[in-house]
């Protein structure tokens, strides 16, 4: 079993230290406190403060920022910190993973962790326009790893010429892990 390994919490450098294991602790009168995070939401929270002034903070960005040497503050729109396993408090380093937030929802789907079914992305389809003979039908989409919502968002008064376009620019998204190229 290997050591537990600790770095400096972003911003509070010199008060508090989150571990590759996901705890965190404050330097309190030279001996460490370790924190109890809430359970009020799906993910653990702890509340850290600097100068009289506290905020909630989720531990597994702590833990991705602090080990995966990513800024939160700077990652593209859509981008989330995935529970590989989808153990919402299994906040280790190596449990954890930047995702797309439409692969984050087919992966919790794919788990069973989402109440979502099948039928609610179906009843999203009758948004998209017909198909006609070029084009691709909502289940030729489905079968390019879309997700029943994310073809909904080409709307019936979309041009065939503009849905093409948005169809596309949702397939090279999808295709490299949530992140648009070309």
């Amino acid at each position: 079993m290997t050591e537990e390994s600790w770095k400096p919490v972003k911003h509070y450098e010199d008060t508090y230290e989150v571990s590759d294991l996901g705890r965190v602790r404050r330097m309190w009168y030279g001996k460490y406190k370790y924190l109890t995070p809430s359970n009020n939401s799906e993910y653990h929270n702890v509340r850290l403060s600097r100068s009289g002034i506290g905020e909630s903070k989720k531990v597994h960005h702590l833990v991705m920022e602090a080990f995966c040497n990513t800024n939160l503050e700077n990652i593209p729109k859509g981008i989330e910190v995935d529970h590989i396993n989808g153990v919402k408090n299994d906040n280790r380093v190596e449990n954890l993973r930047l995702i797309s937030h439409s692969k984050n929802i087919q992966s919790a789907f794919d788990r069973k962790l989402t109440r979502r079914l099948k039928k609610e992305y179906k009843r999203n389809i009758e948004n998209v326009s017909k198909p006609k003979n070029d084009a691709l039908s909502p289940e030729q989409l489905k079968a390019q790893d879309l997700l029943w919502d994310e073809i909904a968002h080409v709307s019936e008064t979309m041009s065939r010429e503009k849905a093409a376009k948005k169809i596309e620019e949702m397939l090279r998204i999808s295709r490299n892990d949530g992140i648009l190229v070309g």
